[in-house]
């Protein structure tokens, strides 16, 4: 049986980047879904999404709040989360929901890339009773399912990421004491202790574009770290609570001394600033190892039912074009995916237009493949569609060329 699925987006003071996501959902080759955004703004999105779609108005600073809000509001059987400033491949969904099938499992994760849609940002990564990280070297696109506390717990990320409802219900969803960072690592953790399994989805494919916040900026500086120390102090107090506490605090502060040194060296931060967030943090990790729990009780198992969606349109290869045809294809709903070849000695990349259509640039260093040049234009479409094959469109079906 197909399962159902809410994807739950949170926004604040990013109008522009939700509705770039709202307009590439469109394109999801999974149809029974429906979109719950909570934002402190109401969405502007074309006329044709081609999915139900509902707005809860929210404008504290609080994502765990934030998401148990949408937790209230969702219909489906599994809840997926994706962020504002980001955009979803079209198989995203159809990926992230198969380690469902087994009945032990109740959480799946899926990767990210950056910027550039080919550098992975986040990929597989285990978390220990600290909410310490691990990175795991995947060498398979095929999906690895973990058992609970098995050497680490999987964690997953907010950006790409599906619960099953009923079980996210009676953990009692998020706890709104991680205002900020940490509040998926929680859940992962509360999940494992109640022998959960989870699964890491390679091919669940997210592209990140790490916008400015309230807390960091577009090049992922920081400009307080109170939160993050906070949601470390308090996870302690949580999951360990008989461990060295000095230690481990000595041991968090140098890793994130050591990241903040990176940027001062970048160029990116001055010393007075630098010294000023890690005093942030410190604070920060005090005010966490007092705050109260922030579990909630009473959520529901969703009851109503989420239609099947009517099917998307074939995807569509576009290789000479001009921006007004990309444009027309757009209007008329289809999923484009623009092949730019490009006469330069540097890696592919991927870019959007916010409509929403991919454009991927062909430079003579195709991707995921340094060790090779490809001068051929022919060689660098072939490389790229094979590459993209199952990811931008279902596995083995042959889209449509566009001259």
């Amino acid at each position: 049986m197909t399962p159902s699925v809410s994807v739950i987006v949170v926004s604040r003071q990013r109008p522009k980047s939700l509705r770039r996501l709202l307009a590439f959902l469109r394109h999801q080759t999974f149809r029974r879904f429906e979109v719950v955004v909570v934002a402190d703004h109401t969405p502007e999105t074309r006329p044709d999404l081609g999915y139900p779609l509902s707005t809860e108005l929210f404008s504290e600073a609080n994502i765990s709040k934030a998401r148990n809000i949408g937790l209230d509001r969702a219909k489906g059987s599994l809840i997926a989360f994706c962020d504002d400033d980001a955009v979803p491949e079209p198989t995203w969904l159809d990926h992230l929901v198969l380690p469902f099938q087994s009945s032990k499992v109740a959480s799946a994760g899926g990767f990210v890339t950056g910027r550039n849609g080919v550098a992975l940002q986040t990929g597989a990564v285990l978390f220990d009773r600290h909410g310490l990280d691990r990175h795991v070297p995947l060498t398979s696109k095929d999906t690895v399912v973990i058992g609970p506390m098995s050497g680490g717990t999987l964690k997953t990320v907010g950006t790409n990421c599906a619960f099953r409802a009923k079980t996210l219900a009676q953990i009692g969803g998020f706890d709104e004491t991680y205002r900020y960072f940490l509040d998926e690592t929680d859940v992962n953790m509360r999940l494992a202790k109640a022998g959960w399994m989870s699964a890491s989805v390679p091919m669940a494919r997210v592209q990140h574009f790490t916008e400015s916040g309230p807390d960091r900026s577009s090049r992922r500086v920081p400009s307080s770290l109170f939160e993050v120390g906070a949601s470390h102090g308090y996870f302690l107090k949580t999951h360990a609570p008989t461990s060295d506490l000095h230690q481990l605090r000595a041991q968090i502060r140098r890793d994130h001394a050591r990241k903040l040194m990176k940027l001062f060296q970048l160029g990116l931060l001055n010393g007075p600033e630098k010294q000023d967030l890690l005093t942030s943090f410190e604070q920060g990790f005090a005010e966490g190892q007092e705050r109260p729990s922030g579990v909630r009780q009473g959520f529901q198992a969703p009851t109503e039912p989420v239609e099947f969606l009517e099917p998307t349109t074939a995807p569509l290869l576009v290789q000479s074009h001009s921006q007004s045809k990309v444009f027309d294809l757009i209007a008329e709903g289809k999923s484009v995916t623009v092949l730019k070849v490009e006469r330069r000695f540097r890696g592919t990349r991927q870019s959007v237009l916010d409509e929403g259509a991919w454009i991927q640039h062909l430079g003579y260093i195709p991707a995921e493949s340094h060790q090779k040049i490809l001068l051929r234009k022919t060689s660098r479409i072939s490389h790229e569609t094979a590459r993209l094959d199952g990811v931008r469109w279902s596995k083995g079906s042959i889209p449509l060329v566009h001259r």
